[in-house]
């Protein structure tokens, strides 16, 4: 099994009958239901000429910009791919156990970081490595998806954790950055969603 899909993204904690008391709902699959929930919005309930000036901004028909923007922020979540979330005390040890045993190892020292910049942080990562043009559309987009509390911290922060390799760093490091990236490609492949033009992308006014 990919390691990605043991990340968890939901508890238990309430203690809501029928569930067991550690049951966790996966971090692949809340990415998706959050996009799933944006695609009805998109559809159901967001302006005729909203939507059109949204998708000419992407350089992008209606339906793809649509699908495009739906699993943007359905990866909102992605920074709780990170060790201080995923070994949150009393949480779910098993999922520690797991994730240990692939080589995913909560250091007791690492950085602690609110998952929203941490989404922001990875999805940065993401988008460099696929090598795409417009650095500050990218910064842009990267910083939309971890804004979803109403917290955002300066660029020079999320970069800087972005670059850190330690193994104490907020995201983990080395071991933890590739399957980061790959939970991020998993989840947008799985969506079928296609890459704006993103170097015919407009200004919203």
């Amino acid at each position: 099994m990919e390691a990605w899909r043991l990340f968890w993204a939901k508890t238990n904690r309430e203690g809501i009958d029928g569930l067991a008391p550690d049951w966790t709902h996966p971090l692949w699959a809340h990415l998706l239901d959050v996009g799933s929930a944006a695609q009805v919005l998109w559809e159901r309930f967001l302006p005729a000429p909203l939507k059109q000036k949204m998708a000419l901004a992407l350089g992008m028909d209606e339906d793809a910009a649509g699908r495009f923007l739906s699993i943007w922020i359905g990866l909102h979540d992605l920074g709780k791919a990170i060790p201080s979330f995923q070994g949150m005390p009393g949480a779910a040890p098993q999922v520690v156990g797991q994730l240990a045993a692939v080589g995913l190892l909560v250091h007791p020292d690492a950085n602690r970081l609110h998952h929203g910049h941490a989404s922001i942080a990875i999805v940065h990562n993401w988008l460099r490595n696929k090598q795409l043009p417009v650095d500050n559309l990218l910064d842009a987009a990267a910083a939309c998806v971890g804004i979803h509390h109403g917290k955002l911290c300066e660029s020079g922060t999320w970069k800087s954790v972005a670059g850190d390799r330690r193994v104490t760093s907020a995201l983990g490091g080395p071991a933890w950055e590739p399957v980061q990236q790959a939970l991020a490609e998993a989840v947008f492949a799985a969506w079928g969603a296609s890459w704006p033009p993103v170097t015919t992308c407009v200004t919203i006014n």
